[in-house]
């Protein structure tokens, strides 16, 4: 009796042992596994927006030329300047626009209820004025004549002499001119392929805030006749210079289209610099 006693004492103490080094294997486990990583926060959308071309004009005073919507200022403008429409953001809120300040092309963006577009004023319709001519209606004879009969009766002399009739002189017809056609204009052909570089000109701190940017597009070969584009959007080349804020990089596609229809286009990139802050 006494053994069966001590033996069932000695089971609880194995069984209460047990238990507790399941609960410490457990609580190892579940300290040793591997944290979930942490997803990264998702980039922010592309800007997007929408070609939009046409001439405009400022019609809010003060309107501030922003490097993009909501960014850092790069000018002002003033009521009643004329600028030139680039693009327009999807929602409508923002205009990309090109004005000249100076001797400056600025090219930026501004709020969309600060500018309209200016619409060309109709030339009136050309009058024709029809040429009639009067056409004389006779008028008929109010009073007819009775003829009487003659008294005497006139005795008839003979002619002496008999006139010589003379042929008349014979009238020169007037022809028409014959114009003579001109041959069409040639159409320059290409005398070489169409090549294009960019050399960067300028590169330069305005201030604290703006720095200012000068490129060249160095056209070659095709027709001889360029139009210059920056972004699908073309510019008054082939110097070309805009606004950027400083410390910031200006990705562009720079591209270069003779008048034959060749084009060739390039990426472009240039770090503005940084104002020198112990200035």
């Amino acid at each position: 009796m006494r053994n069966l006693l001590m033996q069932k004492r000695l089971f609880g103490r194995i069984m209460t042992g047990g238990a507790c080094l399941a609960v410490l294997i457990f609580l190892i486990a579940a300290c040793s596994t591997d944290p979930e990583p942490i997803a990264d926060p998702p980039e922010a959308a592309p800007l997007l927006i929408t070609p939009v071309i046409g001439e405009g004009m400022v019609i809010a005073a003060d309107t501030t030329i922003h490097v993009e919507p909501d960014g850092a200022r790069i000018g002002t403008l003033g009521e009643g300047e004329r600028i030139s429409f680039m693009a327009k953001s999807a929602d409508g809120n923002w205009t990309l626009i090109q004005a000249s300040i100076g001797s400056n092309t600025l090219e930026g963006w501004v709020r969309s209820e600060n500018v309209d577009k200016v619409t060309p004023t109709p030339l009136p319709p050309t009058s024709t004025i029809a040429a009639e001519t009067a056409t004389a209606t006779p008028e008929p004879a109010t009073d007819t004549p009775t003829p009487q009969p003659p008294t005497n009766t006139p005795t008839r002399v003979p002619p002496t002499n008999t006139p010589t009739r003379v042929p008349p002189t014979n009238t020169p017809t007037r022809r028409p001119a014959t114009s003579t056609p001109r041959p069409p204009t040639a159409t320059p052909r290409p005398t070489s392929p169409l090549t294009l570089s960019i050399s960067l000109l300028e590169n330069i701190a305005l201030n604290d805030n703006d720095a200012r940017v000068k490129i060249r597009f160095n056209a070659n070969g095709g027709t001889g006749v360029y139009a210059y584009f920056r972004d699908g959007i073309q510019v008054n080349g082939p110097e070309y210079t805009f606004d950027w804020g400083t410390c910031k990089g200006a990705p562009m596609t720079l591209k270069v289209v003779d008048s034959g229809g060749s084009e060739v286009s390039t990426p472009f990139y240039v770090d503005t610099p940084c104002p020198d802050i112990n200035n």
